[in-house]
C-alpha cells in the first residue's frame, strides 16, 4: 500500500511490535493511510 503511493519507509520488529519508522513529510498521510487499512497506529 505505501510503496503503491511511493512512499518509503524503514521498517524493524522487535518481540511483541512492529516498527515502521517514515519521514516527516510524509507522516500524516502514513497515519492515514494505516488508519483506513484497520492498522492499530500508536504515534510516539
Amino acid at each position: 500500500m505505501l510503496a503503491e503511493k511511493r512512499i518509503p519507509i524503514l521498517v524493524f520488529s522487535s518481540y511483541s511490535t512492529d516498527h515502521i519508522l517514515v519521514r516527516d513529510e510524509h507522516l500524516e498521510r502514513v497515519l492515514e493511510l494505516l488508519r483506513e487499512q484497520g492498522v492499530a497506529v500508536e504515534e510516539r
